[in-house]
């Protein structure tokens, strides 16, 4: 079998084969680009506007500037990968279109459905956002909207410090604070430069905290919250089931909450479809 030359990459002969790739994200173009160099013909459906997925919605640009995300993207289309944007799978396409017109189907959404923590009182009040969200609209408009003047980022991850160090670049915040469950810096799952990088913009960190309480005003929107203090992270078992002193508490006047917690997947679209995907 003989091999076309494009660019960096090797492509074999056309075999063939028609694959969707739905989910232009990190998984979904890394398998774009394997398949195409085995010579099937690959179609990539993204629900957004732009390609690149987390890496280009989720990832601030200041840590990932567009245009290398760009040029590396760009590989693809000279291999020959079609993307069809702005058609969200289940709702601009059926899913059991893509099963009957092409041979074989990767499912690579991700997780881009983002969590806040329902548990809590006024949970949806306004003024609230998921990661997901916070960090999808930053990147989507250099903006958001909803976002105000103190903000309060919930996690301590990566994701957590991304989200605060995208709040402190916001026209209108002022304030930035985050609070998480570990007790300092060390104990932290967020990476040591991105937390150092938070400190010199100015992010305010208040550890073994979580929230007991939301406030809302009379119109609905978050005004503060009561912060209880976190005694432990996991049970004797080592596994995560933290532990709070009810009574140690205080407050802090915010006007916007960031959950940091997690993220799932939104895979509605394969709700009664009929076909295997993979």
């Amino acid at each position: 079998m003989t091999e076309k030359k494009t660019g960096i990459f090797s492509c074999k002969d056309e075999n063939g084969k028609k694959v969707a790739v739905i989910g232009a994200g990190p998984s979904g173009l890394q398998a774009a680009l394997e398949l195409r160099k085995e010579g099937c013909q690959v179609t990539v459906f993204e629900k957004m506007p732009v390609r690149g997925g987390m890496l280009r919605i989720g990832i601030p640009a200041y840590r990932l500037p567009r245009t290398i995300l760009e040029r590396e993207i760009s590989y693809l289309d000279r291999l020959g990968v079609k993307f069809e944007l702005n058609c969200e799978i289940g709702k601009n396409k059926p899913f059991s279109e893509i099963l009957e017109n092409f041979d074989s189907t990767i499912v690579a959404v991700g997780k881009q459905q983002g969590r806040v923590d329902r548990s809590l009182d006024h949970w949806d009040a306004k003024g609230i956002f998921s990661a997901a969200g916070f960090l999808k609209e930053a990147a989507m408009t250099q903006d958001v909207k909803e976002s105000g003047k103190v903000v309060l980022v919930v996690g301590g991850g990566d994701v957590a410090v991304d989200c605060a160090r995208t709040a402190r670049r916001l026209n209108a915040a002022e304030k930035v604070y985050s609070v998480c469950l570990e007790d300092s810096y060390d104990t932290m799952a967020s990476s040591n430069h991105e937390i150092k990088g938070a400190l010199a913009e100015g992010v305010k960190f208040n550890h073994a905290q979580a929230i007991q309480r939301i406030h809302t005003d009379e119109n609905g929107r978050v005004s503060g919250v009561t912060l209880k203090k976190c005694l432990s992270m996991f049970d004797e078992n080592g596994r995560f089931a933290p532990a709070y002193d009810e009574e140690d508490t205080r407050e802090l006047k915010v006007d916007t909450i960031v959950f940091a917690i997690g993220q799932g997947v939104e895979a509605e679209f394969a709700g009664g479809g009929s076909g295997t995907a993979s």
